[in-house]
């Protein structure tokens, strides 16, 4: 009788709490959920120099052909803006030489004929040579994180170097108090060895906005905390990057937390035909506080693909 009475009691109580708009109190985070914060933590610790110069490398095989593309990055990391270079370094090199034929569709003139030194007529080109990359031109940010650091500025992207290289005044991002909105369901999937070092590892599902939020697995040392690898669900703001789940390894430099290498865990399916063992990697790195006036120069263009 007596525990009848005291639950009616806490019902009754929970009842009047929520006539007067007051929630029940939150349940308390999981092991694994402390985990997945204490790496948030973690990385929103990492420090970074004013700027990174790197190469983004793609590789990938087509048809049995080995390919290769090269775009030099430049990111201002205090506001996250990055530049890749209009032209891959291979092409730089080497400039294509187009092969084929492209007709233009309209009148030829009055004579019906071309004259020494001119042009066709501008009109629909019906014939177009395929492009040795169906990925093209990337502009990613070297930090990318997936979402993991907090309060950290979007990621942007431009064509125009000057943006990147003008002197602007940043405010620091200053840590907030109060408790880290929840994001995803985190499963703690148990320790493993990774070559003599502990890691943690945590399964991730999102509670809402999977294109948003795309984490699905993540690695953390256990001493640190700071992320090792993770599996998420596609890179990249379109189709065919994000079409399919990548392995993301990080490094840590002086402090800061870098990618790697992304690697496809599937094939790409693309207007150029399907893509093979497709791997990103953000190679010959170096932090720097002042950019080389060659550095600081950058041809206009598309930036191509970016992150989300």
């Amino acid at each position: 009788m007596r525990t009848r009475k005291v639950v009616r009691i806490a019902a009754a109580a929970l009842l009047g709490a929520a006539s007067l708009g007051a929630a029940p109190p939150a349940s308390e985070p999981s092991g694994a959920d402390l985990l997945f914060t204490a790496a948030r933590e973690a990385r929103s610790q990492s420090a970074y120099a004013h700027y990174s110069v790197y190469a983004t490398v793609v590789r990938f095989a087509r048809g049995g052909h080995h390919m290769v593309s090269t775009w030099e990055t430049v990111e201002d990391m205090r506001r996250r803006l990055v530049h890749s270079r209009s032209l891959p370094r291979e092409e730089a090199a080497h400039p294509h030489v187009p092969h084929g034929i492209n007709i233009g569709v309209g009148g030829i003139g009055p004579s019906g004929h071309l004259g020494p030194g001119e042009m066709p007529p501008k009109g629909q080109i019906v014939s177009q040579e395929p492009t040795d990359d169906p990925i093209g031109e990337l502009t990613f940010a070297v930090d990318q994180d997936f979402g993991l650091a907090l309060n950290a500025p979007s990621i942007g992207s431009t064509a125009d170097m000057s943006e990147v290289s003008a002197s602007v005044t940043t405010l620091p991002h200053i840590g907030r108090t109060g408790a880290v909105t929840r994001t995803y369901e985190v499963t703690d999937l148990g320790d493993v060895d990774d070559g003599g070092t502990a890691l943690r590892h945590l399964g991730l599902r999102p509670l809402r906005d999977p294109r948003r939020y795309r984490l699905r697995e993540l690695w953390t040392d256990a001493k640190t905390s700071l992320p090792v690898r993770a599996i998420v669900a596609g890179i990249g703001n379109h189709a065919p990057l994000q079409d399919v789940r990548w392995r993301v390894d990080f490094t840590q430099i002086a402090g800061g937390t870098y990618l790697l290498r992304e690697t496809a865990l599937a094939p790409l399916d693309t207007d150029g035909g399907r893509l093979d063992g497709v791997t990103i990697a953000f190679e010959e790195l170096r932090p720097t506080n002042r950019l080389t006036p060659q550095e600081a120069l950058g041809l206009g263009g598309d930036v191509g693909t970016t992150d989300p």
